[in-house]
């Protein structure tokens, strides 16, 4: 009786122990959210207020500044779809569609649009894409599973003395690997299941002013799965890490999940 008791106790310490865990990553996500909205919004503003005003009479700063308002409103966009998504997912009414296509277009475009975001923060992304990958898959799962591995590195490495983002493609019989390169600080063995946690943000010293809502990684597992694929890191050298999605090679006629 007495054992049963303490088994009991035991088993409603650990479920409210990880509820409270629980309810302070969400907390903690909602404020990141309110911090990560209001931060491309002042930008906004700022600039529209000065543009505004006519305050700015050289052309190259004009431009400048039309530029900075453009990448402000995709960072926001990119946020808002990833909350959208994960909303989705959890209440699994994600919907997927799979067509017959080159996953390297795809990829090309990603990265054509996130390089002056990239260009901000001093990076250069490098594409060393294989021969046409002709595969069945999500267009706008595999653009969200690249969008956020990129901005990903870009906010882990952005201290790497080499500021070089590599993208690349490989493919064998079975799988088309999507692979991210960066020579960040890397991922310690112990972090590399927690960071595709939902809500998890690395703890590490290095990264302790990193910005973001803990979803970016979450998203690339959930949108690998959905491909009946996988996503791992592996060291890369000298320093650094890989970010290596595997998605199966399919044929086209899946439709919708």
């Amino acid at each position: 009786m007495l054992l049963a008791v303490t088994l009991a106790l035991t088993s409603l310490w650990l479920s409210t122990r990880a509820q409270l865990k629980l309810a302070q990553k969400k907390d903690d996500f909602i404020s990141a959210v309110s911090h990560e909205l209001r931060t491309p919004l002042t930008s906004i503003r700022m600039y529209s207020e000065i543009l505004e005003k006519n305050w700015v009479k050289s052309k190259k700063k004009l431009a400048e500044y039309y530029s900075s308002m453009r990448q402000e409103s995709e960072r926001l966009s990119r946020l808002i779809e990833n909350v959208l998504d994960f909303s989705r997912i959890q209440r699994d009414r994600k919907k997927y569609t799979f067509s017959l296509g080159d996953i390297n277009e795809c990829i090309a475009d990603v990265v054509e649009m996130m390089t002056p975001y990239a260009a901000q923060s001093a990076f250069s992304i490098k594409m060393d894409l294989e021969h046409p990958a002709q595969t069945a898959f999500d267009g706008d799962a595999v653009t969200q599973i690249v969008v956020n591995l990129l901005d990903n590195a870009i906010k882990y490495a952005r201290d790497a003395e080499d500021k070089t983002i590599t993208v690349r493609t490989r493919s064998d019989e079975q799988f088309i690997l999507i692979e991210v390169e960066d020579h960040g600080p890397g991922v310690p063995h112990r972090q590399r299941k927690k960071i595709f946690e939902e809500f998890y943000r690395s703890g590490a010293e290095a990264t302790r002013e990193t910005t973001g809502i803990g979803l970016g990684l979450a998203l690339v597992k959930k949108f690998a799965q959905a491909h009946n694929g996988f996503v791992e890191i592996i060291t890369a050298k000298p320093t650094g890490a890989i970010f290596r999605v595997a998605l199966p090679l399919l044929v086209a006629g899946r439709g919708q999940t």
